[in-house]
């Protein structure tokens, strides 16, 4: 009898990092395997252009922009044409301008921007930066990391980005440069295959896959949200969705309480009190986290992870979730409680996703109402809380935070927050181990095999009943 067919639609840089040996031995016992490679994958390198005749004007190409292949160019004339768009500074379809002189913050002279063409997400930092006629972005004038989908808009005069390149790029390069897989090489790896292994760098999965009655039965995601990946009518037709979010729950777990303790310990300001040539700070004195309230919003598996680790501290675990009932609470060992009340403790850690329901939810009431010296870690998303308020009352020295997300990403701050010893401030890697990741494949792929065998749910499979309000 043949072997069902997995394919991997992840770069073998991506397989290397979330593929372990023995993972790699079960799949090729288990399945007949179609390995994505190089050539199926996006070229991720900084300044990568597509061939074509124009040239980049003085000052006018920033650091790592890339482009799919095509006849783009950076030219003359500035304009991007249709699918000539990089993956760093992307803004939505339409046909605005950023002029020349641009005041603080803003698109200048001729800046206005067309319709469609800024993104709702896309924002600017105070600055006199501008796009120019010679390509130069001033200090501060755009936020990085913008995203956009193809169009025509024009960037600057001479320096600007010209030309019109074809072709596509993979919706995410994550960091360390990995790349991702081709959305056009997608087609040609699914047929005929019964199980899809996913993971950071794998393009949307279009609903057309699954066409006429045909396409994967299991779709097995080495990474965490699948929101983004596959839409949930495809989970309603009956295939098998699985994600390692919960999994990467426990590093998060990890970093929250390796936060907790760091900052109630004042172990920041010590460190550079140390570096400085300084000793001991007499006006500080650390805190312990046994027997503390710990405040959680959130009953998601990062929380669950969490509270877990609490578990030899101690603590009163106050969890604030309206889909967690008493008798689950009763489970995990905690109370529920409001709201006011999780947001009153000397410990506050917010594990919520990323809905409208959860934006701004942690509100600047909730953060002035907080005891003084408290300490509140965010590993969730940036959107949940008001984060002008937390960073104003940290850089007073009123309480203490650590920060893992953002809004917007990567964020700007300026010098009063990048030297508080009161934040604890971190690139988004809080579920980022070399452990964790290594285990993600097989995380996902052990519940995906029980699942085809007996229709078994393991911790990984993502249930569509639950989809609205998943991270």
């Amino acid at each position: 009898m043949p072997k069902p067919r997995l394919t991997a639609l992840i770069s073998p840089q991506r397989a290397e990092d979330v593929v372990d040996a023995a993972t790699r031995q079960l799949l090729e016992d288990r399945f007949d395997v179609v390995w994505a490679t190089a050539d199926h994958t996006l070229t991720a390198h900084p300044k990568q252009y597509a061939p074509g005749t124009g040239t980049a004007g003085a000052g006018g190409v920033g650091p790592s922009m890339h482009y799919t292949p095509g006849t783009g160019a950076a030219g003359a004339s500035g304009a991007l044409g249709a699918g000539g768009v990089e993956p760093a500074m992307q803004h939505a379809p339409g046909t605005g301008a950023i002029g020349a002189a641009a005041g603080p913050g803003r698109a200048g002279a001729s800046g206005a921007v067309g319709a469609g063409g800024v993104a709702p997400a896309t924002q600017y930092t105070p600055g006199t930066g501008a796009a120019d006629g010679s390509g130069a972005v001033g200090a501060g004038g755009v936020e990085p990391a913008r995203r956009t989908a193809p169009g025509t808009g024009v960037a600057g005069g001479s320096g600007g980005v010209g030309g019109v390149a074809g072709g596509w790029w993979a919706p995410e390069v994550p960091a360390g440069g990995v790349p991702g897989i081709d959305p056009g090489a997608v087609g040609e790896l699914v047929v005929g295959a019964e199980v899809l292994l996913t993971s950071w760098g794998t393009p949307r999965l279009g609903k057309e896959i699954w066409g006429a009655g045909r396409g994967p039965r299991v779709v097995a995601h080495a990474a965490g949200t699948v929101k983004n990946l596959i839409d949930p009518v495809v989970l309603e037709g009956g295939v098998g969705v699985f994600s390692a979010g919960p999994r990467i729950a426990w590093s998060v777990g990890e970093y929250c309480l390796g936060a907790m303790l760091a900052l109630a310990r004042r172990l920041p300001r010590f460190d550079d009190a140390v570096r400085g040539g300084g000793w001991k700070q007499a006006a500080y004195r650390g805190h312990e986290l046994r027997g503390a309230k710990v405040g959680i919003v959130g009953a998601s598996s990062t929380a669950r992870a969490l509270i877990a680790m609490l578990k030899p501290y101690g603590c009163d675990l106050a969890v604030y979730d309206p889909y967690l009932t008493d008798e689950r609470a009763a489970e995990l060992g905690v109370r529920t409680t409001t709201l006011e009340d999780a947001a009153s403790a000397p410990f506050l850690s917010i594990h919520v996703p990323n809905v409208p329901e959860t934006k701004g939810m942690i509100t600047r009431e909730l953060i002035e109402n907080l005891p003084d010296g408290a300490v509140v870690v965010n590993s969730s998303r940036g959107p949940a809380i008001d984060q002008p308020a937390l960073l104003q009352n940290a850089v007073s020295g009123r309480i203490y935070a650590a920060l893992d997300v953002y809004d917007p990403e990567p964020p700007t701050f300026d010098e009063h927050v990048l030297t508080s010893h009161n934040l604890l401030l971190t690139p988004h890697i809080a579920g980022d181990t070399a452990e964790g990741h290594l285990a993600l494949a097989g995380y996902v792929l052990r519940d995906a095999i029980k699942w085809l065998e007996d229709g078994t749910r393991g911790e990984s499979f993502v249930d569509p009943a639950t989809w609205s309000i998943a991270a």
